[in-house]
């Protein structure tokens, strides 16, 4: 029987989210919350894509839409939950943060496959006030749901005229070679070649991906920026553009992610010689660029309005 203490824990964790409590209620595991209760494909698909979201256009040639790259989607987003069996995220418009991710394939002047949206993934449900995408490598799920309905298991399928007017938005300049590999059943010869050469499944990216909602949910944007040497594996976590409103509010981030509330099991915070903070799990690391550390400029701003007041 869960104690008491427990059910407090839980309470603490489920207000560090904005996901719905219905859904962090099946997270529930002896009484607390449990992110990682996830099947192994799908945790490592989670990871794929909490990583194509927070990583820089510059780093992924197959973010190559109109208008939007793969993190200004996340501005769309109002909750991310990691269900057991998919990872459903609830956003303000279902089709178009949709149109941006499937993908359409290419040539490009050697011949080689070049891709539009997200390697592999495929329109696999359109619901009645969501869509259900799977990745065929993986065979992870992805649900896209819309914050006026919610997530549902009502399989009436949706009219598609309204993604289908997003995709000509999205990839409107695309030449007529370019053809939309979402809805075929199969993997187009050649679209997960740069994909596979760049991006690759992570256990520390899949617990982080299992607490997005909180990690995305600070500041303005968050964005995985590569560092090429020791000893972080993964790059640095980067929060950009914190409001100063809120500066004294934002947590402790490595301090959650390793603490007894939200923490990712056998996760540690190791802190570097020149005052550098990371997060370790196994073999792999990543920098933590806390968002409460400031700019000393913001600083002395945010001190200045508190003694105002």
């Amino acid at each position: 029987m869960p104690h008491i203490n427990d059910r407090t824990d839980f309470d603490a964790a489920a207000r560090l989210f904005a996901i719905p409590r219905g859904h962090l209620v099946r997270k529930k595991v002896n009484g607390k919350l449990c992110l990682d209760n996830v099947p192994e494909e799908q945790a490592k698909f989670n990871g794929l894509v909490f990583q194509n979201l927070i990583s820089p256009q510059a780093n992924l040639p197959w973010d190559r839409s109109i208008g939007r790259t793969f993190t200004d989607l996340v501005s769309y987003f109002n909750w991310v939950c990691p269900e057991h069996d998919r990872y459903l995220i609830n956003v303000s418009v279902a089709s178009r943060v949709v149109s941006y991710l499937l993908p359409y394939t290419g040539r490009d002047a050697s011949g080689n496959t070049v891709v539009s949206g997200f390697p592999g993934l495929r329109l696999r449900e359109a619901r009645h006030h969501s869509y259900v995408l799977q990745h065929l490598p993986t065979g992870g799920l992805l649900e896209i749901s819309e914050s006026s309905g919610g997530p549902t298991r009502n399989p009436i399928v949706r009219d598609l005229s309204e993604l289908e007017y997003e995709l000509e938005v999205s990839r409107g300049a695309l030449s007529p070679e370019w053809t939309p590999a979402w809805s075929t059943h199969e993997l187009v010869p050649g679209e997960m070649r740069l994909f596979n050469a760049l991006v690759h499944p992570s256990q520390l990216l899949s617990s982080l991906a299992a607490r997005a909602d909180l990690l995305l949910g600070i500041g303005r944007r968050v964005e995985l920026i590569l560092q090429h040497r020791a000893p972080t594996s993964l790059g640095d976590l980067v929060w950009d553009r914190i409001d100063t409103r809120l500066a004294g509010k934002v947590p402790d981030v490595l301090d959650l992610l390793t603490g007894k509330l939200i923490g990712i099991p056998g996760a540690q915070a190791v802190a570097g010689t020149a005052g550098e903070r990371y997060l370790k799990l196994g073999d792999e690391c990543i920098g933590i660029h806390d968002p409460r550390y400031v700019r000393p400029t913001l600083r002395k701003l945010i001190q200045k309005n508190a003694t105002a007041h």
